[in-house]
């Protein structure tokens, strides 16, 4: 893993999430001037601020340092962690009313970006990245990667400070491989044939598993859309997830699950799936790099050290993984700002991103990657950090589709990959879906 490879991680230039169509391409952040002396870290003790928090690893890794963050600055953390479901709702609900006492908040702009940037809830971050006054002198912007700005980044504007870099990539559970004399595959076909030869349902050994609720498998199936050729929307913003290749992704997703997963998959999110690979259940898992330090942990898993990371295979359509980044944004209403920002700042400090990357998350930094204590963690292997950099190198954020009703329209994506998981009428059902799209966005659009 050269030198070079680690500067220049995220910098293949991502598209920004945006709205009515437009996908731009945000330049560079200059380095910052900062002036000695005018920053203080203790400038606002004694206030309380409150953080809402996805349930998720980099989530759980922050938080268990949150009490450095307080120590630092006498700023309270008033913690509210959420899972995956609760955690969305519960946002979309206070900031809809308008009321909310949330500060600062994790964020994936993937699901929510051109929703929340449109309807006004995140607060443009640059003014106090730019303002020496507000941000400490050895924050170190050009410290992190271009790509990872790019993924807190909606319709041009820089909505978050980033917290995590990560991708979706192929799990392998080497000892069954090898007991099978199965090699990792380096396509979908030869995924699939791996997952024929690797199932024992016998012994309850699945050769795949992947996620298959609803909108919640979206964001998996996506690498299937957009590696068999297909895409959410055309150059013209029409939906086409009922093309031949869309079609194709999703029969090869559904059929995966239907002969070589576990029963019970249209009920699976990412908790089910990781149970069943920590379990040695599972042979073949396309989940979040983020997950490798509970895969790499032996007190809860049973496949700690025997998993094997590879970039998510290849199809007719490429080599065009997902790839997104969780970030910590600032509530546009919140009435504590600066506050917030000390936490914003911290969050994303090399000092706080080296926990997060010893606890096995992908670090926004450079200087994290060529830290030797983040080298030398057990739970970041060798190829589990190779496996990441060629993922953000060519992957794609569009792991749902970049429209404001993106909740809506996952679901209708969702009930096709039921559908064919089940063994239904794929194509109609595509077309359904696609039918469903094509309204909810011309409904948006009012």
């Amino acid at each position: 893993m050269g030198n070079e490879s680690i500067r220049n991680i995220g910098v293949r230039r991502r598209v920004v999430l945006g709205g009515a169509g437009a996908l731009a391409v945000i330049p560079a952040l200059a380095p910052l001037a900062r002036a000695q002396g005018a920053f203080d870290w203790r400038r606002h003790a004694g206030t309380t601020i409150r953080l809402l928090a996805n349930r998720i690893p980099p989530g759980d890794l922050l938080l268990k340092q949150i009490p450095e963050f307080e120590a630092k600055t006498g700023i309270k953390v008033n913690v509210q962690s959420l899972p995956e479901e609760q955690f969305r709702q519960r946002i979309v609900v206070e900031m809809t009313a308008g009321n909310s006492d949330i500060d600062v908040f994790m964020t994936l702009i993937g699901n929510e970006g051109t929703k929340f940037l449109k309807a006004g809830w995140y607060e443009p971050v640059k003014p106090y990245l730019d303002n020496p006054t507000l941000t400490a002198s050895d924050f170190d912007a050009a410290d992190i990667g271009q790509g990872a700005w790019d993924s807190q980044t909606v319709f041009g504007t820089l909505i978050a400070t980033p917290i995590e870099v990560g991708g979706h990539c192929l799990m392998a559970n080497k000892t069954l491989l090898q007991q099978a004399g199965v090699a990792p595959p380096r396509t979908l076909d030869e995924m699939e044939a791996a997952a024929r030869k690797l199932t024992d349902r016998s012994k309850e050994i699945y050769g795949v598993s992947l996620r298959g609720r609803r909108g919640q498998a979206v964001g998996i199936f996506s690498n299937f859309l957009h590696n068999m050729g297909g895409a959410w929307l055309d150059k013209n913003e029409n939906p086409t997830i009922n093309t031949p290749e869309a079609i194709a992704a999703f029969e090869m997703y559904g059929r995966l699950l239907r002969e070589y997963g576990p029963p019970g998959s249209t009920n699976h999110t990412f908790s089910e799936v990781n149970a069943l690979l920590m379990a040695g259940k599972a042979a073949l898992v396309v989940e979040g790099t983020v997950f490798a330090g509970f895969y790499e942990d032996a007190s809860k898993s049973r496949v700690a050290g025997q998993i094997g990371y590879h970039p998510m295979p290849p199809g007719p359509g490429g080599d065009h993984p997902v790839v997104n980044g969780w970030g910590v944004a600032m509530y546009s209403g919140s009435k504590k700002k600066q506050a917030a920002w000390h936490f914003m700042q911290w969050s994303s400090s090399r000092e706080t991103l080296l926990g997060l990357a010893m606890g096995g998350q992908g670090s926004p930094r450079a200087s994290v990657w060529n830290d030797s204590r983040f080298k030398s963690a057990s739970n970041s292997p060798p190829d589990w950090r190779e496996t990441l950099l060629h993922t953000v190198k060519v992957g794609t954020p569009l792991f749902a589709p970049p429209v404001i009703p993106v909740l809506e329209v996952r679901d209708y994506i969702g009930d096709v990959i039921v559908e064919a998981i089940g063994g239904g009428n794929v194509r109609a059902a595509a077309n359904r879906a696609n039918e469903q799209f094509k309204k909810a966005l011309a409904e948006n659009k009012g």
